[in-house]
């Protein structure tokens, strides 16, 4: 889940507030939930320990010290980036706020953050915000402005891929920047330019190298071909027989392209595996479990290493009771699958199936709330028996950008207030990306 809608949408499943709450009045609200958790803590600690508790405190929930550094523009090399006016204390409810994040690799980190220092309204409403690109080339221990005045838009899905391309999706444009319309956009030098990615007609046979997939927008249409060097969309000729449950964009693992959805003919999960940049799939249907009766399925696949994989499959209405859950495993990157899971033991909840591995053989289940909204997380080694587990550093509300594997390796999530890293999936580091 990378973007407001999806946030929003989430909170539709919860208790409904006095009122209706816009994107911006959830991002102050985070913001402000914060502020009071930090004053609670050093207020409870007692003045005898409250040098103790900051310290401790700051240290881990803030890792990424200093400003961001701003690289020289042309002919300005050596001078240093005019800085902006500070922000206002109402505009602190939403400056700063983290509205897309992307790792393509453990040191290569992007956000997209609002920047409420030249606010247009006063007090500021997250409208009028701009956003702004920024990058870390350190693992978030310095933060470079790759973009200001990024563009605004009510919702922004990043992804970053290897070799320093940025794959962008705005929708629902309030004010052009950067990206100056609704629609795809693809960066190849690491957000400092883009081109928007035009829809080519001619199908192609092959993915380009350095591409990735995504849903077509009319499911029923197949998959969409991206080629960062030519900034375009094209479908494919010979796609695999899936209708496709989702809209993330994909790259290869392994060297093996993983796409996951339902048989066309059945409504029964299925995943579709190449391991030849999309010239031939290798589609299985998992028919050892029913036909949904009065719901679709739910499906996610996962690997790490295109051999050794997962896919979740979900279905069933009601956070309390009746829906149903299947883990299936393959370990020859796809040629045969076994039903892992019978005890009933691997978590269900709405819009499910997200799951990934750990380096170490794990299976991670994302359960993405119930009544309360909270995430939870369950682990399994072998796929047979999963228990809850608790990823240290990591918040179980707030979420935006769930827990996934990175492409070069590592896991990426966010929260409104900041960027969470981790190298095993388990073990979570906090970093703020800082706006000048």
């Amino acid at each position: 889940m990378t973007d407001l809608a999806d946030l929003l949408d989430d909170l539709a499943r919860t208790p409904a507030p006095a009122s209706r709450l816009r994107p911006g009045d959830m991002y102050a609200a985070g913001r402000r939930r914060h502020r009071r958790t930090v004053t609670a803590m050093v207020t409870a600690a007692g003045a005898a320990v409250v040098t103790l508790v900051a310290g401790v405190a700051f240290a881990t929930l803030d890792r990424s010290p200093g400003p961001v550094q701003h690289e020289p523009q042309p002919g300005q090399t050596g001078q240093p980036a005019p800085t902006e006016p500070a922000p206002t204390e109402a505009a602190r409810d939403y400056h700063g706020a983290v509205a897309a994040a992307a790792a393509s690799d453990p040191d290569h980190l992007y956000a997209v953050v609002l920047d409420c220092g030249t606010a247009t309204t006063s007090p500021p409403d997250w409208y009028s915000c701009q956003r702004d690109l920024l990058a870390s080339g350190d693992a978030g221990r310095t933060w470079q402005m790759r973009n200001r005045d990024f563009g605004s838009f009510d919702s922004i899905r990043l992804t970053a891929l290897p070799g320093g391309v940025l794959v962008a999706r705005a929708e629902k444009l309030i004010s052009g920047g950067a990206l100056p319309a609704s629609g795809g956009y693809v960066s190849v030098d690491g957000g400092r330019t883009w081109k928007v990615v035009e829809l080519q007609d001619a199908p192609v046979s092959q993915l380009a190298a350095g591409g990735w997939v995504e849903w077509s927008w009319d499911a029923t249409a197949g998959i969409w071909a991206g080629d960062p060097g030519l900034a375009r969309y094209t479908l494919m000729a010979d796609p695999p027989a899936l209708k496709f449950t989702g809209t993330a964009v994909r790259n290869a693992v392994g060297g093996a392209w993983w796409l996951d959805g339902v048989d066309p003919a059945t409504g029964q999960p299925a995943v579709a595996i190449s391991v030849d940049a999309g010239r031939n799939w290798s589609t299985h249907v998992f028919t050892d479990i029913p036909v949904a009766e009065n719901s679709g399925y739910s499906v996610g696949s996962a690997t790490l290493d295109g051999r050794t994989g997962y896919v979740v499959s979900m279905t069933g209405h009601g956070i309390d009771g009746g829906g149903r859950v299947w883990v299936h495993r393959t370990t020859d990157g796809g040629k045969t699958w076994q039903q892992v899971e019978h005890g009933g033991t691997a978590p269900w909840s709405y819009g499910g199936g997200l799951s990934y591995l750990t380096p170490d053989g794990g299976h991670v289940i994302v359960n993405l709330g119930g009544r309360d909204g909270r995430r939870s997380f369950s682990i399994s080694r072998d796929g047979a028996r999963y228990t809850q587990v608790t990823l240290a550093g990591l918040p179980e509300d707030d979420l935006a950008e769930l827990p996934r594997p990175v492409p070069g390796g590592g896991y990426l999530a966010s929260t409104i207030d900041a960027v969470y890293v981790s190298s095993d999936g388990l073990q979570w580091r906090r970093i703020v990306p800082h706006a000048a």
